[in-house]
């Protein structure tokens, strides 16, 4: 009888850097909204509603991202945050500094948070389903298919350091003794 190695689970991870861009991307669209208040009062109307639309519109993907994360929202944060970041040259407002780098610096916060939320997004599958994916493959490997017979473990351990980046090592690590457990079988008797 064979030892199995275990590999021991990871912590569980807070979602501090997930709470920390998400307000400071509720805080971007805050501060665009703000911003559209100023300019209104000092007669900038254009720039005030070239602010204020974006803000809108972020706080309130924020917020819907908030119910259930999306990626789809992020990628709309993503479209708001850049053309907030280039409204004072394609509509005419580059006269006005005050206007210019409140939309710069705010659409790159904007741009910048929704690109980290979606980074933070694709590290976020479930561990159930990354392990999964590692029977899938080993799955795969042992079975008869019309097209190709079963593949030794040896052939498997020269393909799986090929998809590192997207299989979990520490998962990969555990799965190790099953593989090697299960040599393939010839062709099925039909």
């Amino acid at each position: 009888m064979s030892r199995v190695d275990t590999v021991t689970p990871s912590p569980p991870t807070w979602r501090t850097d997930e709470i920390l861009v998400g307000g400071l991307q509720y805080a971007a669209g805050v501060a665009l909204m703000m911003t559209a208040r100023v300019l209104a009062f000092t007669d900038h109307v254009r720039a005030a509603g070239s602010a204020l639309l974006p803000g809108l519109r972020i706080v309130a993907l924020y917020g819907a991202d908030q119910i259930r994360f999306r990626a789809v929202l992020e990628r709309a944060v993503l479209i708001v945050g850049a053309w907030t970041l280039v409204a004072p040259w394609t509509i005419g407002l580059a006269d006005n500094d005050g206007a210019t780098w409140a939309h710069v610096a705010l659409g790159l916060v904007a741009s910048a948070t929704a690109v980290a939320l979606l980074r933070i997004a694709g590290a976020r599958v479930p561990d159930l389903v990354r392990s999964m994916t590692i029977c899938d493959i080993d799955g795969a490997r042992i079975e008869w298919r019309p097209y190709r017979g079963p593949m030794p473990e040896r052939e498997l351990c020269g393909i799986v350091p090929s998809v590192a980046g997207r299989l979990d090592v520490h998962l990969v690590a555990a799965f190790r003794p099953v593989m090697t457990a299960f040599e393939p079988t010839g062709a099925p008797k039909i």
